[in-house]
């Protein structure tokens, strides 16, 4: 053996030699356990943990599946940063950024945005429709469908059975406005 092995082994012995002085001995299937409830408890992935405490994802998997003893060091950062969290302290890297903090939103939020867009989109819809009727004295099945908020297949019963005024070009249905404006109000039943 050379100086420079024999150094590098009087290191590790020092180092876990403090280790194990500093701290009380490791029970790896509780650590284990502290650190799901942990993942569990702030929404974290394995990436999150695995970047945390400077090991690769697949270290973190193993360790956590109890698939591969992990290495000392590995146990030894787990262990760290669990006390490093129960302190509510981040490590030092790590902290939130306050641009990432502002980004954090609610399933409930996303949902209500949704919405709204759909909603939007809906009334753009018909306001495009009705600048549509506007420019046009006659309406196709789906235009009148629309005007009417009835289904296509209701619309085109009522013009078949001519229960609603319609005219026919080259075989294509089509409605007039002023027609079923009067339609409308011919068939609106009033209040006694």
């Amino acid at each position: 053996m050379d100086s420079h092995s024999i150094k590098k082994q009087l290191d590790e012995i020092q180092l876990t030699n403090e280790r194990n002085q500093k701290y009380e001995p490791i029970d790896i299937d509780t650590l284990r356990e502290e650190l799901k409830f942990f993942m569990a408890d702030r929404d974290l992935t394995i990436q999150d943990v695995a970047d945390r405490i400077k090991r690769n994802r697949r270290t973190v998997w193993q360790f956590l599946n109890e698939k591969v003893t992990p290495s000392d060091r590995t146990v030894y950062k787990i262990r760290e940063l669990l006390r490093r969290m129960k302190k509510k302290q981040l490590p030092p890297k790590i902290k939130e950024d306050e641009k990432i903090a502002n980004i954090k939103v609610t399933v409930d939020q996303i949902l209500r945005h949704l919405l709204e867009k759909e909603k939007e989109a809906k009334e753009g819809s018909q306001k495009e429709t009705k600048k549509h009727m506007q420019k046009s004295r006659f309406m196709t099945l789906k235009e009148t469908a629309e005007y009417l908020n009835c289904s296509v297949s209701l619309i085109y019963r009522l013009a078949v059975t001519r229960k609603i005024p319609y005219v026919r070009i080259s075989g294509k249905i089509l409605f007039d406005l002023t027609k079923l404006e009067r339609f409308i109000e011919e068939n609106t039943i009033e209040v006694r």
